[in-house]
C-alpha cells in the first residue's frame, strides 16, 4: 500500500507537469522547445509540490477537503461537456483523412501503459479507510453504498470522455484525451485550456487523498495505532 501510494503521488505529478506542458504549448507555441526540455519541469513541478501538494496532505481531517473535491466533480463535468461538444467538429475534420485509422479492437506494446494508468488512475481503495472514518455512523452498509455510487458515477464518467477522445482524433489520440490539436479554425482552444486547467484541479484534490492513507499507514507500522475512525 505505502509503494502503491507513493506510485500514484509520482504518476499524478508527472501528469500535472504534462497538462501544464499543453498549456504552455497553446498558449506560447513560439517557446514550445523549452517546453520539452527537463528544465521547463523542474521549473513548474518544484513549486507546485512545496506549495502545493505538501501543504494539502498535512490536515488531519480529510473533511476540510469537501470543497476542493466538489470543484474536481465540477471540473470533470466541464471536460465532458467541452469533449461531447466538440467531438462532432473532430470527427468531421479527422474522419476522413488518409492516415486516419479506426480500430475496434488493437492490441500491442501501449497495452503496458494503459494498463498502469488504469491501475494508478483507480485510487479508490486508498481513500476507504479515510471516508470510512468520517462517516456519522460508520458500517459496513453505509461505506458499500458510497463505495457503489461512487464507482458508477466514475465508470461512466471516464467511459464517455474516453469515447468522446477516440472518436474525435483516432489513431491519433494521446494517453491524455485532451491533448490535442486544436481545429484549424478554433486555434487555441480556449474551452480545452480551461478543461485542462479543471483536470489540474482535480490532481489536486486526488493527491491529498491518496497520500493520507499511506500516511496512515505510516504510523501504523511504526506506531501501532489501529483507530482508523474517532466517530463512535
Amino acid at each position: 500500500m505505502l509503494i502503491y501510494a507513493f506510485g500514484s503521488c509520482i504518476g499524478y505529478q508527472i501528469f500535472m507537469g504534462q497538462l501544464l506542458q499543453y498549456l504552455m504549448d497553446q498558449l506560447l507555441p513560439e517557446d514550445s522547445d523549452f517546453m520539452e526540455k527537463f528544465e521547463f519541469r523542474l521549473i513548474v513541478n518544484l513549486p507546485i509540490a512545496g506549495l502545493i501538494l505538501l501543504p494539502l496532505p498535512l490536515k488531519r481531517d480529510m473533511s476540510s477537503l469537501t470543497f476542493a473535491g466538489i470543484l474536481s466533480v465540477i471540473a470533470i463535468t466541464y471536460t465532458l461537456i467541452v469533449l461531447l461538444i466538440e467531438t462532432p467538429f473532430y470527427w468531421k475534420e479527422n474522419r476522413n483523412k488518409p492516415e486516419t485509422v479506426m480500430y475496434a479492437f488493437k492490441m500491442d506494446w501501449n497495452l503496458l501503459t494503459s494498463c498502469s494508468l488504469v491501475f494508478f488512475a483507480y485510487t479508490c481503495q486508498l481513500s476507504l479507510l479515510p471516508v470510512y472514518s468520517e462517516l456519522v455512523k460508520p458500517n459496513y452498509r453505509r461505506i458499500k453504498k458510497v463505495v457503489d455510487r461512487a464507482q458508477s458515477f466514475h465508470m461512466v464518467f471516464y467511459l464517455l470522455i474516453a469515447s468522446a477522445g477516440y472518436f474525435s482524433t483516432f489513431n491519433a489520440t494521446s494517453d491524455v484525451v485532451i491533448q490535442r490539436d486544436p481545429l484549424p479554425q478554433y486555434d487555441p482552444d480556449y474551452t480545452m485550456l480551461g478543461a485542462a486547467i479543471g483536470i489540474c484541479i482535480v490532481l489536486f484534490a486526488a493527491f491529498p487523498q491518496v497520500y493520507n492513507p499511506c500516511r496512515n499507514q505510516f504510523f501504523l507500522l511504526c506506531f501501532n495505532e489501529p483507530n482508523f475512525s474517532n466517530k463512535q
